[in-house]
């Protein structure tokens, strides 16, 4: 029997046990949700003999490797055409360029002018800009912000130009120390970083124009030179690669196993634990958390004044018997992150912990996406996560953990700025460890509640639970959390992903031919997908190939129906009408650029990027593809060609004729006829 003061403690006990099982069966529940980036040795390439001459377009660093890859392609029989950064656009010399990185307009011209003058098929665009990317140790806010319109910006504009033509060179971006490979003691390029992210995205938006990222030694030398070009110019099947004392890398991502934590995480209750984006769903999670292992002064930042359902959230955590210090300011902008520091410093328990969870969206494809638009989602990620390392470097942290994504580490359509900027927080995450410092980024799935996801418009979150990326209840991030603070010494950068990575492989084609999954993904299933995808992809093309003109125009338009259905999510009793727009459809740029590259893969052909918004319904694109893609003719325009009749007084002319010639005569005469009218249709 219970004494009365037992009885009153029961429910408390009974509540703490609850909580305590609650918090086995989510950790139990994430142990295969750990994925690691990791790094393994490609046996060597050997240089092709006797590959196709061809136009090499490079946009030429100012550290020589460009100058050595272009004499070398030289050497084999390739035109190189090397461009340099400038003010402003201009042609040097035979095969020599200059313009400036943030002018648009500039990268058509000089497209435009590639195209025009070149006596060869452009094959390759090869990026070297990233290379002159100053090393972390001399970095500054300017010159931070400088390498990333060499890097990501230029890349954004060249790719924009290259897709308002039909032309298809396969595109290679290429740093230099960007990557962490052979271990956490390397000295990172950070600012070269959002390329990795930047790349990631093209590979999936634009598979027709991927070639691969490949990251060079810091030290590179002339055997790195001649590795790069033996990369460059065999098709290989990697697409992450990276050079390192001599030897080839090639990028996987595996699952990792955590140890199971002995003890609960307890945290400091005389430190200062510091969430920015503290005001936000995210963030708010996470200072409930903080507060339940232990801590007892939180500073929460955020650009806005707390709204009244936060304000009540922050009374209940100062009713638990924590202090909430609430700090207004933008976490991009260096002097409010100084004085966010130098307030915690004056007036509060000395830091012991960053959260850094701020970051805001702004999703387009690339195609769509401005400079502006890409430059404010990289500020908070990019710039925030500089001043916060710039400013507490001196600190003594237990941890300083970056809020990252999974589209920093497999891209996500739609989210080239976004996966860009979260490449550099895991790279600077494992910059800092590379001097010591506490450094953790986490690369999350989307969030049930609370997670960026959750701002993205109705349809895209659709499309991201029907590609098998399933979402990450609260309690379950928590979990996740504690586990990865327990193993801070396992790893740098860590992603949290809830996914079914078959289901996800065939929503994303292109991560099919990536070897990044390679050791997730089955490989007999997958090769019986694509076993059945290109035996769909043959039957319809025998379908047009064996129908006549009439038949073949409506097969095609039909065909095309279908697709749009699928890319909207539509049963087949739900196919949209062939002159509705496909705006009017809810169809939004990224389900176009995935018409365009289902229509590209099942009929061998090369479409525009523009080409949904110039031929905006299901009827006027299968015309355009019927007749400017494929070359066809409709029936009509068939009968259009046939011989001019000339008008003829049928008794005087046509009637003498026939009663000259013979029955058998008649029937030869007009079947040799109708047999040259065939020919012409």
């Amino acid at each position: 029997n219970f004494s009365p003061e037992q009885l009153k403690l029961l429910p408390k006990i009974l509540e703490l046990l609850t909580k305590q099982h609650q918090q086995q069966l989510a950790a139990a529940r994430i142990k295969d949700w750990f994925y690691q980036l990791q790094w393994q040795p490609l046996p060597e390439i050997y240089l092709k003999n006797g590959i196709q001459v061809s136009h090499w377009l490079i946009f030429a660093d100012n550290t020589g490797v460009a100058e050595k890859l272009a004499q070398k392609l030289q050497q084999q029989g390739h035109k190189c055409s090397l461009v340099y950064r400038a003010d402003k656009y201009q042609q040097l010399a035979t095969g020599r360029y200059q313009l400036n990185p943030s002018a648009p307009e500039e990268f058509g011209q000089l497209y435009e002018a590639i195209i025009e003058t070149s006596q060869l098929p452009l094959s390759r665009v090869i990026h070297l800009w990233s290379l002159d990317a100053p090393v972390t140790e001399h970095l500054t806010l300017n010159t931070l912000e400088q390498t990333q319109l060499w890097g990501c910006a230029s890349v954004l504009h060249l790719l924009q130009s290259v897709l308002k033509t039909t032309n298809v060179p396969q595109l290679w971006l290429v740093t230099r120390g960007a990557q962490s490979v052979l271990s956490n003691m390397e000295k990172l390029t950070v600012a070269a970083s959002p390329l990795w992210g930047l790349g990631r995205v093209v590979s999936l938006e634009h598979p027709q124009l991927w070639g691969g990222l490949v990251d060079l030694d810091p030290q590179t030398s002339e055997e790195d030179v001649e590795k790069l070009l033996q990369l460059l110019v065999n098709n290989s099947e990697e697409d992450y690669l990276a050079l390192r004392e001599g030897k080839t890398y090639v990028a996987r991502l595996v699952q990792q196993s955590l140890q199971a934590s002995v003890e609960a995480l307890s945290l400091a209750s005389d430190a200062t634990y510091l969430i920015t984006g503290g005001l936000g769903a995210l963030g708010l999670h996470t200072a409930q958390w903080l507060v339940e292992k232990g801590a007892r002064h939180l500073v929460l930042t955020g650009r806005s004044a707390p709204s009244e359902k936060v304000q009540e959230i922050i009374e209940k955590l100062e009713q638990a018997g924590a202090k909430v210090k609430v700090l207004l300011g933008d976490i991009s902008l260096e002097q409010d992150v100084a004085q966010i520091i130098e307030q915690i410093q004056t007036s509060l328990p000395i830091l012991k912990g960053i959260i850094h969870a701020a970051g805001i969206l702004d999703d387009a494809t690339l195609q769509q996406m401005s400079w502006e638009n890409f430059a404010k989602v990289m500020a908070p990620k990019v710039g925030g996560t500089w001043h916060l390392h710039q400013f507490t470097q001196e600190l003594p942290l237990d941890f300083f953990v970056c809020f990252s994504s999974i589209a920093s580490l497999i891209g996500s359509p739609g989210q080239g700025n976004y996966a860009a900027a979260n490449a550099f927080m895991d790279a600077l995450a494992n910059y800092r460890r590379s001097r010591g410092l506490s450094g953790l980024t986490i690369n999350w799935g989307p969030w049930a509640s609370g997670g960026m996801a959750n701002n993205l418009a109705a349809q895209h979150q659709n499309r991201i639970h029907t590609s098998g990326v399933n979402d990450i209840a609260p309690e379950q991030g928590m979990s996740a959390l504690e586990q990865l603070l327990a193993n801070q010494t396992l790893t740098g950068q860590i992603g949290v992903i809830y996914v079914e990575w078959s289901l996800l492989a065939q929503q994303w084609s292109n991560l099919n031919k990536s070897s990044l999954l390679q050791e997730l993904l089955h490989q007999d299933e997958l090769q019986q997908q694509d076993i059945l995808k290109q035996k769909l992809e043959r039957e319809i093309l025998d379908q047009l190939d064996k129908a006549s003109a009439g038949e073949r125009k409506e097969i095609l338009k039909e065909h095309i129906r279908g697709q749009v259905a699928k890319v909207l999510g539509l049963s087949s009793s739900q196919l949209p009408e062939i002159n509705l727009g496909f705006m009017e459809m809810g169809m939004d740029s990224l389900t176009t650029v995935e018409l365009k590259n289902r229509l590209q893969a099942q009929l061998g052909i090369t479409l525009p990027g523009t080409v949904a918004m110039e031929y905006p319904t299901i009827d006027k694109l299968s015309r355009y593809i019927f007749e400017e893609v494929m070359g066809w003719k409709s029936v009509a325009d068939s009968e259009s060609n046939l011989p001019e009749r000339k008008e003829v007084d049928v008794d005087e002319q046509i009637l003498p004729v026939i009663e000259d010639i013979s029955e058998e005569e008649f029937e030869a005469l007009a079947a040799q006829q109708l047999e040259k009218i065939k020919s012409m249709l």
